[in-house]
């Protein structure tokens, strides 16, 4: 065999070889049936409600209602853990929205939230959960009437302790600037995490099955995002 046809001959190699590569390559780069994994929501800059490290591992979103009592339970319960352990240590972002559970109620109480000075708003959500007997919501008679109409007057008496005026007060109860916005959040609530109950808590873009309880539950919840898991 010629020096010519020893060239060719190594040349018609490379290319099988050169081919088979490539054959190999885009077969590994063909795309993953396997379904993709849910990414956490980016939360918006100028959403009022949150608290901790914006840049953390972990994004924490509770739906959550003035008027719910099992709301109220996690927020005197468990949510001092949560803020000890996760917020206030720069481990998770917290996000808080309202979805209306008693669209009259809870509409009212957010309203007022809302004319608050913005780092007076927690607080004031907390006073409402802890003192929820005294503001609503209201108690229907049988034809839908109010038989104890107590909402205005308890939430007029939740601003007064809050440090608002009744005038004020009333004003924001009334006022439909913001209906817009809360409905809003309640549609996206819904769209984006079937959230039908409250309190719902969203992890990373993932729902929790159930409502961390305790420690325990926070650290088995919380913990495995948080290694990356």
């Amino acid at each position: 065999m010629t020096k010519r046809q020893l060239l060719i001959l190594g040349a018609l190699l490379l290319l099988v070889l050169l081919g088979g590569g490539a054959w190999l390559y885009f077969q590994n780069d063909t795309p993953s049936t396997e379904p993709a994994v849910a990414t956490a929501e980016v939360i918006p800059a100028d959403e009022w409600f949150t608290l901790g490290n914006r840049n953390a591992r972990v994004t924490l979103i509770e739906y959550a209602a003035p008027s719910c009592p099992h709301c109220a339970h996690f927020d005197v319960t468990t949510f001092p853990i949560l803020k000890r352990k996760y917020i206030d240590t720069g481990k998770i972002f917290y996000v808080f929205r309202v979805y209306l559970i008693d669209p009259l109620a809870d509409s009212k109480a957010e309203k007022v939230a809302r004319c608050l000075p913005p780092e007076h708003y927690f607080d004031f959500i907390d006073m409402l959960y802890r003192r929820q007997d005294e503001w609503g919501p209201e108690q229907m008679g049988e034809a839908g009437a109010a038989v104890e109409p107590k909402t205005d007057m308890g939430l007029l008496k939740m601003a007064r302790f809050a440090g608002m005026d009744a005038d004020k007060a009333q004003a924001c109860m009334t006022s439909t600037a913001l209906d817009g916005q809360i409905n809003r959040i309640n549609a996206d609530a819904e769209t984006r995490y079937n959230v039908h109950s409250t309190p719902t808590l969203i992890a990373n873009g993932q729902t929790l099955a159930r409502i961390p309880q305790n420690e325990e539950d926070l650290a088995a919840a919380l913990d495995p995002l948080l290694q990356g898991k």
